[in-house]
């Protein structure tokens, strides 16, 4: 990210006037992909996962929410986008700028997970995510 806006800076004189520009990995992995990559480094075996419909969904979703004390991740309004794909076109990036990507999600999970693996606790605490929010499997 910062490599790109450094581009951006020293082609200013180059590019229009107003210019738009994803900057982002190009490919995308869809949340089943993550689920399944995620659950086969860290238990094993892939999550058995059911499909629900999205009405049920959001209604349980909803009372979650509702429940003292708690502070669910999901909101009912995410679950409308739970199965967009997100996919960047990063051409005008490339064209414009010479700018690629230099990280991978795909590539980098393993590491990602391995660390979580290791040393939860820190994982947790650098990432700044409360463990308790995560349920068992």
């Amino acid at each position: 990210m910062v490599e790109a806006l450094v581009l951006t800076v020293e082609h200013r004189k180059d590019l229009p006037q107003v210019t738009t520009l994803l900057i982002g990995e190009s490919e995308t992995l869809s949340y089943d992909e993550l689920q399944r990559a995620i659950s086969r480094q860290l238990h094993g075996k892939e999550w058995t996962t059911y499909p629900i419909p999205k009405t049920l969904t959001k209604l349980g979703c909803w009372l979650q929410n509702l429940l003292p004390g708690a502070d669910p991740f999901l909101k009912p309004w995410m679950i409308d986008l739970s199965d967009d794909h997100y996919a960047f076109d990063i051409s005008r990036a490339r064209t414009l700028l010479g700018w690629e990507p230099h990280h991978s999600l795909r590539k980098s999970l393993p590491k990602i997970l391995n660390e979580l693996k290791f040393d939860p606790v820190c994982w947790y605490q650098t990432n700044n995510l409360r463990a308790n929010t995560i349920p068992d499997q």
